[in-house]
């Protein structure tokens, strides 16, 4: 990739009608939960291993998420299950105090 096309890219990145309307609407409902409650702490549940580490970097790059100092949790559920909760992995956990 050339040094032009890296910077058209950072540019197209930087421009808010090019934002992801689903993280613009998670960034939205963090900021509020946490505005009301300044001790609260939350997670985030994904489906894959990948979008933890994305969604992480998403929050760190976000300024006004950063302050959150999100955390990524990977677990998964035993093979004997069956039944009950599918989801594998997890993200964000903060506390304050």
């Amino acid at each position: 990739m050339t040094t032009d096309e890296k910077d058209r890219l950072a540019a197209i990145s930087k421009d808010p009608q090019y934002e992801n309307p689903k993280l613009n609407y998670l960034k939205q409902r963090i900021l509020k939960y946490f505005g009301e409650n300044e001790n609260s702490c939350g997670i985030v549940f994904v489906k894959t291993r990948e979008m933890t580490v994305a969604l992480m970097n998403w929050m760190n790059e976000t300024e006004e998420l950063k302050i959150l100092k999100p955390h990524n949790l990977v677990g998964s559920n035993a093979p004997s299950q069956k039944a009950g909760t599918t989801y594998k992995n997890f993200i964000f956990r903060q506390s304050y105090g």
